[in-house]
């Protein structure tokens, strides 16, 4: 099993890399993001802080609409948060190394072609075989979750990892959509830049800009679908 020091590592401050990550307005649309909110969301820039302490994942993200705050149990049990767009039950499971047993199938590849701005998820997701299944395969420290939307089927598998000796943070995240049946797959990066020492629940300090073409954007919704929008990306 990954030991605590490998799931350490993940601690600190990280800021996004636009110029590597996907667009992810294709997975917005798919969750009920209005289009304003998707377009402010992919411009906006996105700084997280994370910390694991005893099995618990908790990772802090800003962005120029909101922040929020995430508590993950890693121990694969099932824990349940509340879609911000319709109140509906989002069930989540978190586990290291592997997908959480309790939770969703991962899903299948789309065959059609992937949308402007996302990663091909024609690249199908590494298994073996097990008992005549295909049973997927993560990196052996990979922090894996799997979102379970409530009121549209939709299935989001998370998978975190570190490259790069550690100085990227890379979160993949496969989308299947339930009223299709497609996968969206898009493909997110973060640099390292250190800690400030206020840790994940003292606030991100700097960073986050106000101003520019995401902050335009923003403006043309209230406060209250803003702040939805952000939690449900």
């Amino acid at each position: 099993a990954p030991g605590k020091k490998a799931l350490a590592s993940f601690t600190g401050r990280w800021v996004v890399d636009p110029d590597r990550s996907d667009n992810p307005c294709e997975q917005l649309r798919a969750l009920g993001v209005p289009w304003a909110l998707r377009h402010a969301l992919a411009r906006s820039p996105n700084v997280k802080r994370i910390l694991y302490d005893d099995d618990v994942w908790t990772e802090e993200s800003q962005t120029v609409l909101v922040s929020k705050v995430q508590h993950l149990r890693l121990d694969g049990a099932r824990q349940t948060e509340t879609h911000p767009m319709d109140g509906s039950v989002v069930n989540v499971w978190s586990a290291v190394g592997a997908r959480p047993g309790d939770a969703p199938p991962e899903p299948p590849p789309r065959t059609t072609g992937p949308p402007t701005g996302s990663s091909s998820s024609s690249a199908k997701q590494p298994t073996v075989r097990l008992n005549g299944d295909a049973v997927a395969v993560y990196p052996r420290d990979a922090v894996v979750s799997v979102f379970e939307y409530a009121s549209s089927d939709n299935v989001a598998t998370i998978t975190r990892t570190l490259e790069d000796r550690g100085r990227t943070y890379h979160v993949r995240n496969r989308l299947r959509v339930g009223a299709t049946g497609e996968t969206i797959e898009t493909h997110t990066y973060f640099t390292r830049r250190g800690d400030d020492g206020s840790g994940p629940n003292g606030g991100l300090k700097g960073g986050i800009g106000r101003g520019g073409s995401a902050g335009a954007l923003a403006k043309s919704a209230s406060k209250r679908d803003l702040r939805a929008a952000a939690a449900s990306a």
